[in-house]
């Protein structure tokens, strides 16, 4: 997790919030946006990987993404962007289209 100033600038170095297995991660919107609050971020980018190389958003991908805008509503700390890393290249849920960003 990246959290960012009001001009999208980074607070701080990433930091690591979960840790996950070869076919999944718990990424629990509560630890998520606990960081984010304690560094006093305005918006957040979150990242993760796919260990068989595919950065291609699955499903949970998906309905993550979707559990995190709804908390960032709640919260007051907008999820600028969910990024999905996988071999040499990646992909931002933002830019796919998939869901609406505020």
């Amino acid at each position: 997790m990246l959290p960012l100033d009001a001009d999208r600038r980074p607070i701080c170095e990433p930091f690591l919030v979960s840790r996950g297995t070869t076919d999944g991660v718990i990424m629990h919107p509560r630890e998520i946006f606990k960081h984010a609050i304690r560094w006093g971020a305005n918006s957040i980018v979150v990242a993760h990987n796919h260990p068989c190389g595919n950065p291609t958003p699955g499903p949970r991908d998906i309905a993550q993404t979707k559990s995190l805008l709804d908390v960032a509503e709640i919260v007051g700390v907008r999820l600028f962007d969910h990024i999905v890393l996988g071999g040499e290249s990646f992909v931002s849920i933002r830019e796919s289209g998939q869901l609406s960003f505020a």
